[in-house]
Order: C-alpha cells, then structure tokens, then sequence
C-alpha cells in the first residue's frame, strides 16, 4: 500500500532546488536587489560669492555692511539689535566717512530705536 504514495511524490517534482553554495564564496546579489548608489555632481555659479559683492565696502568686525546692520535694528529679536547697533558703532569707529555719507539713513533708524527698551 506504500507503494502508489511514493510514485505521486516523485512525479510531482520540486518547486524550489536548493542551490549548494561553496564555503569561502560570498553569495551574489538578490535578483531584487535595489542599487542604492548615488552619483552626485557640485553646481559651479560663477561670481556669485558673497565675498565678492562687499569686495570695496566698509565692513564692521563681522563682515558687515551699513546696509545690513541698518536692517538689523529693526529685527524682532532684541539681541539682533544690539548687536546690530555696536557693529554700527564699530562700523563708523573704522570708516567715519560712512557717517558722513549715510547720515540721514543712519539717523531715521537710530531715531526708531531711541525709545527700544528691550
């Protein structure tokens, strides 16, 4: 009776055949494997450094412009605006010719902060 049984095994045959892998070889890549390279190249802008644009300006101790400082006092952060008005004051202390220049603008923003008392 253990005869018809084993034939049936046999003719259905095997769906998945174990592959024998050779001690020492390293197992090649999943056929679904997904190729996780990046290739990346840098964007080159000409003249477009910041360096470059304040190349001739009178600039304070941290690389600032009268321009940016006087934006700089009417930040919402108090401590912008301080430091803001000492790189002014640092500012003209180098460059008193940029007092002379900018003195209505200057004045307009310093006229804005007397009354800040934060």
């Amino acid at each position: 009776m253990a005869g018809p049984k084993g034939k049936k095994q046999q003719k259905r045959g095997v769906d998945f055949k174990k592959i024998k892998r050779k001690i020492g070889k390293k197992l090649p890549p999943a056929k679904n494997a997904t190729n996780t390279e990046i290739k990346s190249k840098a964007i080159i802008l000409p003249e477009q450094s910041v360096a470059s644009e304040k190349a001739g300006l009178a600039v304070n101790k941290r690389g600032l412009t009268l321009k940016e400082l006087l934006q700089q006092t009417s930040h919402y952060s108090s401590k912008v605006r301080k430091e803001a008005l000492l790189g002014i004051k640092d500012l003209f202390e180098k460059y008193p010719e940029e007092l002379r220049l900018h003195k209505y603008a200057v004045i307009e923003k310093l006229r804005e902060r007397i009354g800040d008392d934060r």
